[in-house]
């Protein structure tokens, strides 16, 4: 389960505890980062790491697949300014682009004892995004030229400007194309037993799945002829784009470099416009499901991917296709949004949809309940009223139980 509202503050008062801090940057046994100055991030799908805005305390979130920073708008207009923004469009994963702001002043950010400046910063609504509870995304702009260490196991975090040798003691060595501020890397999928397909994928550690085909490289495989048992599902506030449907399946095997994964949930976009729609250089991305499987360093100077299996190589995600996923929110009400569905007959019954945030269960309050008795309830077989907050009004929906995943 990924991180609540009420963690999210845990983290800042975590981060803010000089006392705790300094336990955090002490030796961790068994890290491959002990030997030099790292930094402790949280993890819950993200990478979240203590920062600096403009001389202000934050958290930002650690995207190799984004090129500069961006600000969260509630952040930025609470701790840093209000004034020298234009009007600005901006897409991402999913159909829709958004309309926002830029901050036209600079920016000066540090985080990991280095700091960059940044003029014109985009102004976006993360904290109201599914899958994001970050201040901000910082990405390559940050990251050019320098070498990031990345320990998922002991969530340590370090960034130099050249690679120890003896940081690379068993780690396979990848090399990758930098592609519009992108790391691309070779990687085979096989499919079926009869079939498997050599492509380009994009390292994204601003993304929380697995592997994630773009629209183009479904159609050109005829994924959708080829892949017999799989489940379509269609989200809001993926990522930057508003909208992104997609179907996922099972991928008995992928290979990078000597290391197999095996058994795990893939997904393919049809998307027609976006990040995972078409594009030249790559057949989609690999995100932190698969990347926290392995100790990595990654080397902007020399295009060089290093990875070395962690203890959690082996380990299993969640498989489970659930019928709803939710996820706090506090825009435009307090509640659990519905940010991704199963298209079915039986999820259509239901009467939930997308975007709706429910705000109470039988006639209490979701946010006086906590996460674990929230579930409880839903699974429970007696019928069940919910409040929902949908399009500016409130509509009731009785319901059965049905599987959720909160995040």
């Amino acid at each position: 389960m990924k991180i609540s509202h009420y963690k999210f503050q845990y983290i800042r008062y975590l981060f803010g505890s000089s006392i705790l801090f300094l336990l955090f940057i002490g030796c961790k046994p068994g890290s491959f980062l002990s030997e030099v100055k790292h930094t402790p991030f949280y993890y819950d799908g993200h990478i979240y790491v203590k920062a600096k805005v403009n001389s202000v305390d934050c958290i930002l979130d650690m995207d190799t697949g984004a090129e500069v920073l961006y600000l969260d708008s509630t952040f930025f207009y609470k701790k840093i300014d209000s004034t020298l923004l234009v009007d600005y469009t901006i897409g991402g994963v999913g159909t829709q682009k958004r309309k926002t702001k830029i901050y036209t002043d600079i920016v000066l950010y540090s985080l990991a004892n280095h700091a960059k400046s940044q003029l014109y910063t985009p102004i976006l609504d993360l904290q109201n995004l599914a899958k994001h509870r970050s201040d901000g995304i910082f990405g390559y702009h940050f990251m050019e030229n320098k070498v990031i260490c990345i320990d998922f196991v002991n969530r340590l975090l370090h960034i130099g400007e050249s690679t120890h040798s003896f940081l690379l003691e068993d780690f396979q060595k990848i090399p990758f194309e930098l592609k519009e501020s992108k790391i691309i890397i070779e990687a085979v999928i096989q499919f079926t037993k009869d079939f498997s397909y050599r492509g380009k994928f994009v390292v994204d550690t601003g993304s929380d799945n697995s592997l994630n085909f773009t629209s183009a490289t479904a159609d050109s495989l005829s994924l959708d002829t080829i892949i017999k048992n799989k489940i379509q599902r269609v989200s809001i506030a993926m990522g930057i784009g508003k909208y992104s449907s997609n179907f996922s399946f099972k991928i008995p095997k992928a290979f990078i470099s000597k290391f197999t994964i095996q058994d795990f949930i893939s997904e393919y976009s049809t998307d027609n416009a976006g990040a995972l729609s078409k594009s030249l250089h790559y057949d989609g991305i690999i995100g932190n499901s698969i990347l926290k499987r392995f100790d990595i360093i990654i080397d902007y100077k020399s295009q060089n991917l290093y990875l070395k299996p962690n203890k959690k190589f082996l380990s299993k995600d969640d498989d489970k296709q659930y019928m709803y996923s939710l996820v706090q929110t506090n825009n435009p009400r307090k509640g659990w949004l519905v940010f991704s569905k199963v298209m079915s007959e039986e999820t259509d019954n239901y009467g939930l949809q997308l975007g709706d945030i429910i705000t109470h269960l039988n006639s209490q309050s979701v946010n006086d309940l906590k996460s674990d008795k929230f579930i409880k309830l839903f699974k429970d077989k007696k019928r069940k009223l919910l409040t929902v907050y949908r399009n500016g009004t409130i509509v009731d929906i009785t319901i059965d139980s049905i599987q959720l995943a909160l995040k």
